[in-house]
């Protein structure tokens, strides 16, 4: 987006804001009290960028799984090189470029206060949920590792010892979709004891139409979750359990694949892959076609257990919270996006891992309160990869041939296949500090430290060449080839916050903060080949300031929040993919500056409106990287960071149509504008001019009727009005394969859902 654009909707908000606040009147926002900083506060009194949804607001924008957070947070994006169920989120052009299941996020995700640390369980459903808190900026202290770009909470319902209630949706829609959505809670022991438990189920059929003879229809969802949560409250001691399960198991996400190889004096040309399929656009094929020789599968499955404990010490609250995950995931995909078997991977991963965090919380009726704490985690992860290269050659009729293969042949070998297994440990101990002192009844010093040990330790890697029916021949990287010196990692690091607020008035508070991050260590999940692929990046670190205010105005109708920041980003982690060999990489430096506005308003009885505004200007200050197309090193400064756009925009809108004895009718619409944005750190250099998206919208409408008693619900929704087919990921595979990855986001789909509230 150029300047002028970015200029008109700064503007626009700003004029709509001076427009409110003439024209506002005495309709109070309702006030969001989040858990954001480990206590109970008022979104607006924490000197935190913070964005928070509540269950009302969720269910207005028909957010249904974790990817769709994105339409109301300025700055925050979602992509994904596998569909939904494995997203990777970038904030303030904080993200990952890795795609290898064993890899940690830079953006923490929690639920309820449990780290779920494998990316393939991120994508979780929505359902039954309190709210959602994203945290954006550096979460050194209270969070800790792996949150250099910011933190994700959901937070699920509680039985409210209210009696008895519950509630049940009913969804049909377009593409065979059947949803059914529910909860119900009662209270075992009046005021004391109570049960809540609460189901999701989702089915479609294939998004993605497959023209293969005889094959099923891709990107489709079969997905189920469960949750049952035991509340006991008494004076001193509120006790939560939860537990959780559920599985997945849709067709895997369509890869849309470019055929391109570069040619010298030539350029790049698609000639391969029209000889191999690999061009669905130029055969008049849309977003959502392609012909696929393998149709794949998506399965996922896991069970979390969590104890959340608070003890009330009158000038203290002790708590500890317990948690235990463990999952399954795998990935059957047909990567080259083709009719022909030229790349395609099957993905499986076996995880478990364990956290318990133990804090104390002051509550003195003085200037200085605290939290402490000790935090304790340890997970392991199992990985089995498939890697089927080159198999055409098998559908020519050429034997696979250990010793000729079109790794070591290109003109006349055989295809082959790796089978690569390891076993990756990680555990982690922290204590730390977070204090606040106020200096008078209008400023207040914020000061945390915390300090955190990581080992990892990679085992047992072990990979071999197999025939085509992926019996091993050989070797390729033996048992136990990771060594103390390249597969094992010691990570000591302190992070922590330093900032400053001040209460201009009961309504205005004004901050400034240094915080800094840390993402430990990790291992090369890519590693199959050689040797030299074998071995760990360095933690990354950022280094963030910024400046912010939030305010009310017209008698709380309307809040009014922004901020300005400037990160130093350091070894920064992503993978490079050099031929048909991976190497997980550090940068050097980067830098990222930025601005974010957001605006809610309630304008009349009737009317709200929720808006947001992000702008990045981000920059690799010193990278080097391997030259695919031509060999030896490029350097790449100036380049803008990759899933880290100039500008995006967010404006949803709530509106009550008519009030009657009849029921309440309204509708409900958001929109949002994502600037273009790379998704490799070559930018444009080389051949990777086409690994990108472009700039776009994505809309949303929803019709509400609901019955003046509240107890029913009838909804149309239609999400994805644009048909917005612009890439969610893509890397570039030309070198090894002589084709652009691509995968792209769910269709404009449309429903009814039934609602009945008890």
């Amino acid at each position: 987006m150029n300047i002028i654009a970015q200029s008109r909707l700064t503007q626009a908000i700003m004029l709509t804001v001076a427009a409110l606040n003439v024209e506002a009147a005495n309709f109070q926002l309702e006030e969001i009290v989040v858990t954001a900083q480990k206590r109970s506060e008022s979104v607006q009194d924490i000197p935190v960028a913070i964005s928070a949804f509540t269950a009302e607001g969720m269910e207005n924008m028909k957010m249904e799984t974790a990817n769709d957070i994105a339409s109301g947070v300025p700055n925050l994006q979602v992509s994904s090189p596998f569909g939904e169920t494995q997203p990777i989120f970038s904030i303030r052009g904080q993200s990952m470029s890795d795609y290898n299941t064993n890899q940690a996020s830079p953006v923490g995700v929690y639920v309820d206060e449990a780290y779920v640390g494998a990316n393939f369980l991120q994508g979780m459903a929505l359902f039954d949920l309190e709210r959602v808190e994203v945290l954006r900026g550096p979460q050194g202290t209270l969070y800790g590792k792996n949150t250099t770009g910011g933190a994700i909470n959901f937070i699920t319902r509680a039985p409210a010892l209210e009696g008895n209630r519950g509630n049940i949706t009913l969804t049909m829609g377009d593409n065979g979709r059947e949803h059914v959505n529910g909860a119900a809670e009662t209270e075992l022991i009046d005021d004391k004891l109570g049960l809540r438990a609460a189901y999701t189920y989702t089915k479609t059929d294939g998004y993605h139409d497959n023209h293969f003879p005889g094959g099923d229809d891709l990107s489709s969802i079969d997905t189920w979750a469960g949750r049952v949560t035991l509340l006991y409250e008494s004076e001193r001691l509120n006790a939560t359990l939860r537990y959780a399960a559920g599985e997945s198991d849709g067709q895997t996400t369509a890869v849309i694949s470019q055929g391109r190889i570069s040619v010298p004096g030539v350029g790049n040309t698609d000639a391969v892959g029209a000889l191999i399929g690999q061009r669905p656009r130029q055969d008049g094929w849309d977003a959502w076609e392609g012909s696929h020789n393998k149709s794949g599968a998506y399965r996922t499955d896991f069970e979390s257990a969590t104890l959340t404990l608070n003890w009330d010490l009158d000038k203290y609250t002790l708590t500890s919270i317990t948690a235990y995950l463990t999952g399954e995931g795998l990935n059957e995909a047909d990567t080259d996006g083709a009719p022909w078997q030229l790349l395609e991977i099957d993905w499986g991963a076996e995880v478990s891992q364990f956290a318990q965090d133990l804090r104390i919380t002051s509550d003195y009726d003085s200037p200085f309160n605290f939290i402490a704490g000790i935090y304790y985690a340890t997970d392991t992860m199992d990985i089995e990869n498939i890697y089927e290269m080159y198999h055409v050659t098998e559908d020519f009729g050429i034997p696979f041939d250990p010793a000729n293969t079109l790794m070591t042949n290109p003109v006349s070998g055989s295809g082959l296949t790796t089978i690569q297994r390891y076993t990756q440990e990680r555990d982690s101990i922290a204590v730390y500090l977070h204090t606040t002192y106020d200096l008078t009844e209008s400023l207040t010093l914020t000061a945390g430290v915390r300090y955190t040990k990581d080992e990892g330790n990679g085992k047992d890697l072990h990979t071999q060449l197999a025939d085509y029916d992926r019996n091993p021949v050989v070797d390729l990287i033996a048992p136990g080839s990771f060594n103390p010196d390249n597969a094992e990692f010691d990570d000591s690091e302190l992070t922590g916050k330093l900032g400053l607020d001040y209460a201009l008035d009961e309504d205005t508070l004004l901050y400034a903060s240094y915080s800094r991050g840390y993402r430990s260590s990790a291992f090369n999940g890519g590693a199959q080949f050689a040797a030299n692929e074998v071995g760990v990046a360095k933690p990354e670190f950022v280094d963030a300031y910024e400046v912010g205010f939030k305010t009310q105005l017209r008698d709380g109708s309307i809040q009014l929040n922004g901020s300005a920041f400037y990160y130093d980003y350091t070894d920064q982690q992503f993978v490079n993919v050099i031929g048909i060999q991976q190497f997980l990489q550090n940068g050097d430096k980067s830098s990222i500056q930025g601005l974010e506005l957001e605006l809610i308003a309630r304008l009349t009885q009737n009317l709200s409106l929720n808006a947001g505004l992000g702008y990045l200007n981000t920059e690799f200050k010193s990278l080097t990287l391997s030259d695919t197309q031509n060999g030896g090193l490029i350097e790449l400064d100036g380049n803008e960071l990759f899933n880290a756009p100039d500008v995006n925009f967010n404006l949803a809108m709530d509106y009550v149509v008519a009030d009657t004895e009849a029921g309440i009718f309204r509708i409900s619409a958001d929109t949002v504008y994502t600037a273009e944005q790379w998704f490799s750190a070559y930018n444009d250099d080389l051949n990777y001019a086409g690994i990108k998206s472009e700039g776009s919208w994505m809309s949303n409408v929803k019709l509400t009727w609901d019955s003046a008693d509240d107890a029913l619900s009838l909804a149309f929704w239609v999400k994805n009005l644009e048909d917005n087919d612009e890439p969610s990921y893509a890397i570039n595979l030309q070198t090894g394969f002589g084709y652009d990855y691509y995968t792209v986001g769910l269709p404009r789909r449309m429903g009814v859902d039934f609602t009945y509230r008890f």
